[in-house]
């Protein structure tokens, strides 16, 4: 309200033309930020596949959740991921989200302690020398 109160519509006879197109140039810049952030996305999923690709029998035992969260951790070192919060952003069961955060630490990707009665994973600070030893 206030940036239709601050454009001069009052005194241009009620003209809304300047707010409309200040607010279409607002939408046109979150659509492009929100294109530039897609593509980031891709590919920083791109790059994480490329180094779990560089070996076959590494590649096969992520799925596409796992896959996810490490390019996630990569970019986020010292992130902490419960196993609730991973159910929920992939609409999976708990089962299934807890033996995807295990799989992670139990090939030594992600450290795990207590917190209360939940376990936190987190992404270690060689995680990136992690993935690539594994790699080879």
């Amino acid at each position: 309200m206030r940036a239709y109160m601050k454009t001069e519509t009052e005194t241009d006879q009620n003209d809304t033309t300047y707010f409309l197109l200040h607010q279409l140039l607002t939408i046109r810049r979150a659509i492009a930020a929100l294109h530039e952030y897609l593509t980031r996305k891709a590919g920083e999923q791109r790059e994480t596949e490329k180094l779990l690709a560089a070996s076959p029998e590494l590649r096969t035992k992520f799925n596409h959740r796992q896959i996810a969260l490490l390019t996630h951790a990569l970019r986020n070192l010292g992130e902490g991921y419960r196993v609730d919060a991973h159910q929920r952003s992939h609409n999976v069961v708990y089962r299934t989200a807890r033996s995807d955060l295990l799989a992670l630490h139990s090939l030594g990707l992600l450290e795990k302690s207590r917190q209360g009665n939940a376990y936190v994973f987190f992404a270690p600070e060689n995680l990136r020398d992690r993935l690539s030893a594994l790699a080879t």
